[in-house]
């Protein structure tokens, strides 16, 4: 099984960023477990005690991030809305970090030329 889970990862994260999770959705729904009422249901469960793990675990710094990114992949494989939410945000998060990175440098740069 944790085989199975290290291919999904490596699968998705080969996948355009910005379109992910909306493919993760179209791949799941087509899937035979993506049809099932019972697994529907069990995958809702599944993000909600995610959801919940994450917020007991707030109070603590880092792992909580976790259970929340899990609960929202497990969710975005039972919506299309919360898959295209996920990518956006995505996106936006990248840009961000990559802003982020850019003024480091530059200001480690300016440090390092006032030496």
């Amino acid at each position: 099984m944790l085989d199975q889970l290290k291919h999904r990862w490596s699968a998705f994260k080969r996948l355009e960023p910005g379109q992910r999770f909306q493919i993760a959705y179209r791949r799941h729904r087509e899937s035979k477990t993506g049809k099932s009422p019972a697994y529907r249901i069990l995958y809702v469960l599944l993000g909600v005690v995610a959801l919940g793990i994450g917020v007991v675990l707030v109070f603590i710094p880092g792992p909580a991030i976790v259970f929340f990114f899990l609960a929202g992949a497990i969710f975005a494989m039972q919506s299309l809305w919360i898959a295209r939410a996920l990518d956006w945000t995505e996106l936006r998060a990248r840009a961000l970090a990559k802003a982020v990175r850019t003024r480091l440098r530059r200001h480690r740069a300016a440090l390092h030329s006032h030496r």
